[in-house]
């Protein structure tokens, strides 16, 4: 008798130690999953307003070839307005449809890489870090957010789609750059004849 109360003893101390252990991996899984979700935000955020000053450089460069300007011009028709990034990225379309056809001839998928860019900003800047217990085991981070239509949406964020957005965000930051460069130089230059020579 004596004997079976030892044995409860211990299955029930070894009960406990284990739980104590998966309460301890959990919440390091938790403290993880927060620093790498913190990460991830700020990177989505710095990438898309990185890319967001050069839409607004391409446009002020196309509406005002004065460089002093510049501010005051982007004060008034970005700053004041509140024109949101999706206007900016729809702006930008009109002008390269209308004045610099070869630009999009040489970047055909830029306007759909800037729209998911801008998604992908908006939902780690807006969207809420689930920490249930079953959805922090899977790879990858849910987000919650409300839909249009009033309804709670969860969505897993996997690695591999958050290593494609930022791959693409790195990408865009620097054709964005050198768009702007040449940009720039051509203006100054006076030669902004063909757009389609341009080695992106």
């Amino acid at each position: 008798m004596e004997e079976a109360g030892i044995f409860q003893l211990r299955s029930d101390y070894e009960r406990e130690t284990m739980m104590a252990d998966e309460d301890k991996v959990f919440q390091k899984r938790i403290q993880l999953l927060f620093e790498h979700d913190r990460v991830i935000r700020s990177h989505a955020i710095y990438e898309a307003s990185a890319i967001e000053r050069m839409i607004e450089s391409v446009i002020a460069w196309h509406f005002c070839p004065d460089e002093e300007q510049h501010l005051s011009f982007t004060s008034l028709m970005f700053v004041s307005t509140e024109v949101m990034l999706r206007k900016k990225i729809d702006i930008l379309e009109q002008l390269l449809e209308n004045y610099y056809p070869d630009i999009l001839k040489d970047l055909p998928n830029i306007i759909n890489d800037l729209h998911s860019v801008r998604r992908f900003r908006n939902k780690f800047a807006h969207d809420e870090l689930i920490l249930d217990e079953e959805k922090v085991k899977k790879d990858g981070i849910w987000l919650r957010s409300v839909n249009r239509k009033g309804k709670v949406v969860e969505e897993l964020y996997p690695q591999k789609k958050r290593t494609r957005e930022s791959k693409r965000c790195k990408q865009l930051n620097g054709m964005s750059s050198i768009c702007l460069l040449k940009f720039r130089t051509g203006y100054k230059e006076k030669t902004i004849t063909n757009f389609g020579s341009w080695s992106i």
